[in-house]
């Protein structure tokens, strides 16, 4: 919750595309598959961009299926 709190104040889709470069970033530097598919599953919470019309819901939902999925 308190990421989430922090965010409050964020441009959604600004957060999105910071998300997406870090770690595509990180992807490239994965010492093993495991840890690049937990990466992956970050990036596909954040590949689709944001309405802005939609407020804070995207990334919230983004952010809390990226801490929260299986596997």
């Amino acid at each position: 919750m308190s990421i989430f709190t922090k965010l409050e104040a964020e441009h959604p889709e600004g957060v999105r595309i910071i998300v997406c470069h870090y770690f595509a970033k990180a992807l490239k530097g994965a010492k093993d598959d495991k840890e690049a598919l937990f990466l992956l599953r970050i990036l596909e919470a954040f590949s689709e961009p944001f309405n802005q019309s939609e407020g804070l819901a995207p990334l919230l939902l983004a952010i809390g299926s990226a801490l929260y999925s299986k596997g």
